[in-house]
């Protein structure tokens, strides 16, 4: 059996799903490919068992504009866009070759999903296509019940629960012969270097300058080092940092995913960090992690499933969902410094706690069922 797997999300999703992959690679023998995100391409190289793989790009679709109602003038420069479009042609030619091939079954591990999935589940030739999405994040409900008319669309629990359980429990009812996989629970790594790893990500929604200046103050006046880790966009927010501190060492889009990796294995006390694809890579080492939620509801993502060494900063509502957020303003992003200062103090401590700051919005978020 041939099966084709399509994962074209963010890095920490696929690092999330690499057992639940590995698990399906075994079960399909080998017989796997996979189309991902270029965000995941070396990752997915490197980690996951696979014969080909198919890279597409971020939200990179091809929709052809309504050019009737336009001036020639704007026609043209509209024709001249999509002519030099060279990545949405990429994935243009990407998508027509999977048309062409045939797959015993095809499978897109995607809870949250958007349209440039849907736009590569067109036309795909196999007996046995499962689609298992709950959360349409750029696209309307009936947009895509129709895009998955024939799909066996099979979700699972709408409760909140990790994505690992989620994938585990659709795949289970999809599959007679798929074996839910358990985790490896790392082993606790304590070390005293006087040396923290800050994980800076997610840019539009992750900690702002002003918290991480808090952040790296509070640990600077504790003694300790810095090491601060991201890509290319965390390098050109916070690159003031290089100058502004003397006791940091700044490696944010300066070194590779897996050199990063090695460094913080090697000589970090804990790491500290947002929801981000590089947390997530780090959660199997074992060390002490706090991770900041700013806008993402506990429990989908972090902590893993039985990790005792990841501890969260939320501001989340207790039972709900922040998939569709009502409000105008989000306190949930907004750590205060007294409370960065209370919540780093508890995480320092020998007895730690999970912490979870109570919002003055008790409604904030609504199930997306509802």
């Amino acid at each position: 059996m041939k099966l084709l797997l399509i994962k074209n999300d963010g890095l920490g999703d696929m690092v999330i799903a690499t057992p639940i992959i590995n698990n399906l690679s075994k079960a399909f023998e080998g017989n796997i490919d996979i189309l991902c995100d270029q965000r995941s391409e070396r990752y997915v190289e490197k980690c996951i068992k696979h014969q080909k793989l198919f890279v597409s790009r971020k939200d990179v679709y091809f929709k052809f504009p309504n050019l009737c109602d336009l001036s020639f003038k704007n026609k043209l420069k509209e024709l001249i866009k999509i002519i030099f479009n060279f990545p949405l042609w990429r994935d243009y030619f990407l998508k027509k070759e999977l048309q062409k091939k045939k797959y015993d079954y095809i499978i897109v591990l995607r809870r949250f999903i958007r349209q440039s999935t849907f736009y590569f589940m067109e036309n795909l030739s196999s007996p046995n296509k499962i689609a298992m999405w709950q959360y349409p994040t750029n696209l309307t409900i009936i947009t895509a019940n129709k895009l998955t008319l024939n799909w066996q669309h099979i979700t699972g629990s709408h409760k909140l629960i990790h994505e690992y359980l989620y994938f585990n429990d659709v795949l289970s009812k999809s599959l007679s012969f798929y074996k839910p996989v358990k985790l490896k629970i790392p082993k606790l790594l304590f070390r005293n270097s006087k040396r923290a790893a800050l994980v800076l990500g997610n840019v539009n929604k992750g900690l702002n300058k002003n918290q991480v200046n808090i952040i790296i103050d509070y640990l600077i006046q504790n003694q300790y080092t810095v090491d601060i880790f991201g890509g290319v966009d965390t390098k050109k927010k916070f690159i003031y940092l290089e100058k502004s501190y003397k006791k940091i060492n700044f490696y944010a889009g300066r070194i590779s995913l897996f050199d990063g990796y090695s460094l913080v294995k090697e000589k970090a006390d804990f790491v500290i960090g947002n929801d981000t694809g590089f947390m997530h890579l780090l959660s199997d080492i074992g060390l002490k992690q706090l991770i900041f939620l700013s806008g993402e509801t506990p429990l989908r993502f972090f902590p893993w499933v039985g990790f005792n060494h990841q501890y969260l900063a939320s501001k989340s509502c207790k039972f709900s969902d922040c998939v569709y957020c009502k409000l105008p303003k989000r306190e949930c992003v907004h750590f205060k410094k007294d409370e960065i200062i209370l919540i780093l103090n508890n995480f320092l401590s020998k007895n730690i706690p999970n912490i979870v700051i109570k919002t003055v919005y008790n409604k904030a978020w609504r199930w997306l069922k509802k």
